[in-house]
């Protein structure tokens, strides 16, 4: 499979050669949702749990600040 990307001064758009266009955007939009799930989740840890996981709680509160559609 090909991945082509068109580049603008803010967003780079991925093309997936051979998947179909709304098979990309319901696959772009499962992603975000899934990324804006664990990023609420993420915020919402224990110093305890983010012990536990490694990670600290700056980094924590750095990952889950960012918007949905940055990865």
């Amino acid at each position: 499979m090909t991945t082509l990307a068109h580049t603008t001064r803010q967003h780079t758009i991925s093309v997936t050669a051979g998947k179909p266009f709304f098979a990309q955007m319901i696959s772009t939009l499962n992603v975000w949702s899934e990324r804006a799930t664990q990023r609420r989740h993420l915020a919402g840890l224990t110093r305890r749990e983010l012990d536990d996981v490694g990670i600290s709680r700056e980094a924590a509160r750095l990952e889950a600040s960012k918007p949905f559609w940055r990865a």
